[in-house]
């Protein structure tokens, strides 16, 4: 049989390698059978192994939103005997996602709103960017986040990288907010009416500038 010092588990993120598992017994000369099976959408695992002393290094990957785990039943051969069985997992965690939302129109340096939709196990912590600089927010604990942007130029923000309690993964998704490159700006002037109760008083509003669109 195996070792009783050998670790009989690992826990890896989607997308690494795993440890190699050295197998080894206290009969010399002993190699290892071992055929694996996977629970949940685990990809990238060797799935028989025969006349072994470990298991190698795998990449494996989850492509679905729970954990899943790789199973190993290992088998050791010596003279032509069967030993007890063994079993080793591996647990495959999945990526966090993180994607962001909300393209807006806003006033010059008005703030906007800006969502992202979060999976995996909270806490979260995400980057993200507005092309020129990056932004990070920690200890997010629910799935629908929202947050409070100001600019004085459009500009578009990303997610550079979310993680959760467990795996870090990038962001996906864009979300522009638009605005006028100065704020409005106009001067005044007026003119009185002439006589109480008359009609002949102006307001003139000239050198009108920022803003975008047409002025009225």
């Amino acid at each position: 049989k195996l070792l009783s010092s050998i670790n009989l588990s690992q826990t890896i993120c989607s997308g690494s390698a795993s440890s190699v598992v050295n197998l080894s017994s206290e009969v010399t000369g002993t190699s290892f059978n071992w055929t694996a099976t996977a629970t949940g959408s685990i990809t990238g695992f060797q799935s028989t192994g025969t006349n072994q002393t470990q298991l190698p290094s795998q990449t494996l990957f989850n492509s679905g939103t729970s954990p899943g785990t790789v199973t190993y039943t290992i088998v050791p051969i010596s003279g032509g005997c069967s030993g007890p069985v063994s079993v080793y997992t591996i647990r495959v965690n999945p990526l966090p996602t993180a994607t962001i939302s909300g393209n807006a129109t806003v006033c010059y340096g008005a703030a906007a709103m800006l969502n992202v939709a979060l999976t995996g196990t909270a806490p979260w912590t995400i980057t993200y960017s507005d092309g020129t600089g990056f932004f990070t927010i920690a200890g997010i604990t629910t799935s629908s986040y929202s947050f409070a942007v100001n600019a004085t130029s459009t500009k578009t923000y990303t997610i550079a990288a979310v993680s959760d309690a467990i795996c870090t993964n990038f962001g996906t998704g864009t979300a522009t907010i638009t605005q006028p490159s100065a704020p409005l700006n106009a001067a005044s002037s007026v003119t009185s009416v002439s006589c109480f109760g008359g009609s002949d008083g102006t307001l003139t509003i000239s050198n009108m500038s920022g803003g975008s669109g047409s002025y009225q």
